[in-house]
């Protein structure tokens, strides 16, 4: 605020407002001083705050598997013999193990599980 522009009684007037929102801003902390205020604010952050709280675990994306107690009845689906053949060296590839999914299928009555299990090739060198 520049003085020389206003008049005196505007600026007094001025003044004493501000004062005045000063005050009752440390009054309402609880102080009538600036030093005691911020003694004060000291004391409030020792004051222990309450834990966060826990974030629940991350759900795992997924179905959940079939359950143990129903018939399960084994599939094999063999690769096709085009597939079966490495085109780099022309060898055949071997088998390394099986990509397994399950499929719930109703058969009338009663549920079966049908496992069907892919040859996954590889070449031996």
């Amino acid at each position: 605020m520049l003085p020389s522009l206003l008049p005196t009684s505007l600026s007094t007037s001025l003044r004493s407002g501000c004062s005045r929102i000063v005050s009752l801003l440390f009054a309402a902390l609880g102080a009538d001083d600036p030093a005691k205020a911020a003694d004060s604010a000291q004391k409030r952050e020792l004051v222990p705050q309450p834990p966060e709280p826990l974030k629940p675990p991350a759900r795992r994306g997924g179905r959940a598997p079939l359950p143990a107690h129903l018939e399960r009845k084994p599939k094999l689906v063999a690769v096709p013999a085009s597939e079966r053949v490495c085109p780099r060296c022309g060898k055949d590839k071997a088998c390394i193990g099986y990509r397994t999914s399950a499929v719930l299928d109703f058969v009338p009555a009663h549920f079966v599980v049908i496992e069907e299990q892919r040859e996954k090739l590889a070449c031996p060198r």
